[in-house]
């Protein structure tokens, strides 16, 4: 009879996809973070209440709804990145890359000089965003989505590279200035606690960090000057959301498309965002 083969077929198919689903749901648990987010400086989450995560995580939904002032500063970042001028994309990755470590202005390539020099309303216009208080990259016509400027890491290496350059001409004071701007790019784009701001944000904090120890070691940096900076620091890093905050923000956004994917998805999402959407949507499992 045709149905024996038939029930073996459709019993296998099910308990595979049973057996997919069990699995991840064991396996998302074990999933370290630091390895996923290597870039990311160390955090300790510690032992959290329902009530104090809900907490922390309040001020990040609360910019789902941003002001008209946050989505100004969103879109001046965007209008600076947009003026970026196209260069070798090799040499725009060293360019960023580079101030992972301490670095003098004198250590600059010919290449970064000029393209600090050309990109000068560039970096004006990213300095005038940096200086506003509050921002937002949700997008105010959608749901749950973010817009974010495609080149903020790039941005963030000019305002970096001009604060060298203000440091070598003996102004320390002002390099500090221009080094705590870079650190408000970085807190804005963590604004939202998501999970490309916790790494994107982290990376352009660990390059303040780094050259903020080259400027510390300059004879002219008071220790008025010192003590400014450790706070400007410690401010920062109490602006940023945990590990924590980005995974309950992130599964969050995802529930929210995945809630209207059929009237949604489609007009809103690349292929690949469809695909991956629509896969967590048809398997209760994933969700």
């Amino acid at each position: 009879s045709w149905r024996a083969p038939v029930i073996v077929v459709a019993t296998s198919l099910l308990l595979c996809v049973m057996q997919s689903c069990l699995h991840r749901m064991w396996e998302y648990p074990d999933v370290d973070p630091q390895s996923v987010y290597a870039e990311a400086y160390p955090l300790t989450l510690g032992e959290q209440t329902f009530e104090s995560l809900e907490a922390e995580v309040a001020p990040f939904l609360a910019r789902q709804q941003p002001t008209a002032a946050a989505r100004e500063t969103a879109e001046l970042y965007r209008k600076a990145s947009d003026k970026l001028r196209p260069t070798d994309d090799s040499l725009k990755s060293d360019f960023v890359r580079d101030f992972s470590q301490p670095l003098a202005f004198a250590d600059f390539t010919e290449f970064q000089q000029r393209w600090l020099q050309e990109e000068a309303t560039v970096l004006e216009t990213t300095l005038t965003a940096a200086r506003r208080e509050d921002c937002s990259f949700w997008s105010e016509e959608s749901f749950s989505r973010r817009r974010y400027p495609e080149f903020i890491q790039e941005q963030a290496a000019l305002v970096i590279a001009s604060a060298l350059q203000m440091e070598a001409a003996g102004k320390v004071e002002e390099a500090l200035d221009r080094l705590q701007l870079a650190l408000n790019i970085s807190r804005h784009l963590g604004s939202d606690g998501g999970a490309f701001s916790f790494s994107e944000s982290r990376k352009i904090a660990i390059s303040v960090y780094a050259q903020l120890r080259q400027w510390a070691g300059n004879p002219q940096v008071t220790a008025e000057l010192a003590e400014r900076a450790v706070s400007i620091i410690r401010s920062h890093q109490q602006s940023l959301g945990s590990l924590t905050v980005m995974n309950v923000i992130e599964h969050r956004v995802i529930r929210s498309w995945l809630a209207r994917f059929d009237s949604y998805a489609a007009e809103a999402f690349s292929a690949q965002a469809i695909l991956y959407l629509g896969f967590i949507h048809h398997l209760p499992g994933e969700q």
